[in-house]
């Protein structure tokens, strides 16, 4: 199960998913995944498809935030990373 992952797990959710919501696909589950570093980030008002990046994005804020969380540099109002719509991204849970 989730609970023997061995590796720290970084979930990204959207406040307003209707296809994956966050509570049962994302917030409750985090519970489970290893405690060394796993880190959920919630997009605010995001929804299912507010994230995708263009082919010329350079993998767009998802790149971003993914190796800044591999940097083992904190997620937070000041780290830098955005949505390119303005939408928040929070770190709503870390280990």
């Amino acid at each position: 199960g989730l609970a023997d992952l061995k590796l720290p797990v970084l979930v990204v959710a959207g406040s307003s998913d209707l296809v994956v919501p966050p509570k049962p696909e994302a917030l409750l589950p985090f519970g489970q995944y290893p405690k060394n570093g796993s880190a959920l980030v919630l997009a605010e008002r995001g929804t299912h498809f507010n994230l995708p990046a263009g082919a010329d994005s350079n993998g767009g804020p998802l790149r971003a935030l993914l190796l800044h969380w591999l940097s083992a540099k904190p997620i937070d109002a000041n780290s830098g990373i955005t949505d390119p719509t303005g939408l928040q991204l929070r770190l709503a849970g870390g280990r």
